[in-house]
């Protein structure tokens, strides 16, 4: 409800003074608050995707077992001890749809990534990913400043997170973080020669 008050003219000033000195305290927890969206809203993405990859994980173990998921878990079930869980073989490899001919615009970022690595067999930098996703989806050029920096965001903190839970393997070559799929690794732990063209 608006209300109304009466100022004199010499009370302008002091008025006038207060609401500056009240805009300028605003303005930055404004813009702290908007980066702080910004960021929660990169965590919820990454989130859905792990949320989304683990719902296909599931299915697969379901599938591949023949068995009710529950039958599978040790128990008691606890993060300490997944390791005991029976992974079928190829689990871990991206999905069939990623590394054939169609990409899937409505994939998880995750998705795209695997895709794009699949793709060009080899290993890429996050520059490099990124610049393959436009190619990708190029309409993803032209859009607001701010989503593309959201975008661009939630890109490199999926490579950053998912390095450091061993989905993908970060290493530095000539100084250069770049990216590659565990199995293009040997035994030593290096890549493949025929990965790093």
């Amino acid at each position: 409800m608006d209300v109304l008050i009466s100022v004199s003219e010499s009370q302008l000033p002091m008025l006038s003074s207060f609401l500056k000195e009240d805009q300028d305290k605003l303005l930055p927890e404004i813009t702290a608050l908007k980066e702080e969206i910004e960021k929660l809203t990169v965590l919820l993405k990454n989130k859905e995707d792990r949320y989304d990859a683990n719902i296909r994980t599931l299915s697969k173990l379901r599938d591949n077992n023949n068995t009710p998921f529950n039958d599978m878990i040790p128990k008691p079930f606890s993060f300490t001890n997944i390791d005991f869980l029976q992974v079928p073989a190829g689990l871990g490899q991206p999905e069939k749809h990623l590394i054939q001919n169609d990409y899937n615009i409505n994939g998880s970022s995750w998705d795209k990534i695997c895709f794009i690595l699949n793709r060009e067999s080899r290993v890429l930098t996050a520059r490099e990913i990124l610049e393959n996703f436009y190619q990708m989806e190029p309409e993803q050029i032209n859009v607001p400043d701010n989503l593309k920096k959201k975008n661009e965001t939630n890109i490199f903190a999926i490579l950053s997170n998912y390095s450091k839970e061993g989905k993908i393997v970060r290493f530095k070559d000539n100084g250069i973080y770049k990216y590659a799929f565990k199995q293009w690794m040997n035994e030593d732990g290096e890549i493949k020669k025929e990965y790093l063209v």
